[in-house]
């Protein structure tokens, strides 16, 4: 799913041991005018270019940029594990490994040049691709800008993996949206998500009291087998007090809503309108008294992420 990182750890501490990943470490440097002023929750990650400076030790200057494995060379220090922290926390890393040769060294480490912008979004959703990445960008905003999620996109086993991070974690967006501000989940520079499809299932809406969410065999469950299966949330499926047996809809990825005759299926399962159902169906089962646009309306309950599916 994404490219396995070695996990980052600090294989030497060699004070004062010259290394070539930090070309010119020894000469004077000067403050570049191309610096760039990274906000303090900036995290590092492959391909940040760093700066540092100690004064008034001026051989410990150096420059390096942190390699794949989130590793980052710097003269006299070896190799230290830098993806992951901010400019400050690095500069605290480094003031700690030369306080053991150095008396009270003063040390500022600068962002020379920032990674690529951009972050990447797979699987499930209408424009796959990478996209530029501005301050404050959500994970809701990138699944925007990628056009939206498809029928069959999962928002609960969505897969992100922070760019300084090896670990990939699972967000399930619609628990996060509930949570309001709190659960937003920012999306930086270098992450890559992933949105997988639902597994094996289905969903029944309309005019009974639960509805929701069911699993099938895929290639097996049929319509009628669904409806008349005695799971709980699908009770009153069948009933022609509540159900509009006539107008049963079934909406498929790709396709235009489908009338299911569900009334003369009850009295005849084997006609060929009982199909088979596919993963990410959506079975909308209309009220006697259903005003029109309700489809729409049932289909936007659904999820509270209604507003991120292209086909809603």
């Amino acid at each position: 799913m994404f490219k396995r990182h070695i996990h980052p750890v600090i294989l030497a501490v060699g004070v004062l041991l010259a290394l070539p990943a930090c070309p010119g470490a020894a000469a004077e440097q000067q403050p570049s005018s191309e610096r760039i002023n990274a906000p303090g929750t900036y995290r590092l990650a492959p391909g940040d270019e760093v700066g540092v400076t100690v004064v008034p030790q001026k051989g410990f200057n150096c420059k390096g940029t942190i390699l794949p494995d989130g590793s980052l060379r710097l003269a006299g220090l070896g190799k230290l594990a830098a993806a992951g922290m901010t400019l400050d926390e690095l500069e605290g890393l480094v003031r700690k490994l030369l306080s053991k040769e150095l008396k009270d060294p003063e040390v500022a480490v600068t962002l020379e040049k920032a990674r690529e912008q951009r972050a990447l979004i797979r699987g499930a959703v209408v424009k796959p691709g990478d996209y530029e990445v501005r301050q404050g960008l959500t994970l809701e905003g990138l699944i925007v800008m990628a056009g939206g999620l498809t029928q069959l996109a999962d928002p609960e086993r969505i897969q992100l993996r922070k760019s300084w991070k090896v670990d990939i974690a699972t967000v399930n967006l619609e628990e996060r949206y509930r949570q309001g501000i709190q659960g937003k989940v920012s999306i930086d520079a270098g992450d890559e998500v992933f949105i997988p499809d639902v597994k094996d299932t289905v969903s029944v809406i309309g005019a009974i009291a639960k509805g929701g969410k069911f699993s099938i065999q895929p290639g097996k469950t049929t319509v009628l087998d669904l409806l008349t299966s005695g799971r709980e949330g699908l009770a009153g499926a069948t009933n022609p007090l509540l159900v509009d047996l006539n107008n049963v809809q079934l909406v498929r990825a790709g396709g235009e809503p489908r009338k299911i005759p569900l009334k003369s299926l009850l009295k005849n399962p084997s006609r060929k309108e009982n199909v088979v159902l596919a993963n990410g169906d959506i079975l909308y089962l209309p009220g006697k008294e259903q005003k029109q646009g309700g489809l729409l309306e049932k289909i936007g309950q659904l999820s509270p992420l209604a507003f991120l599916f292209s086909s809603f």
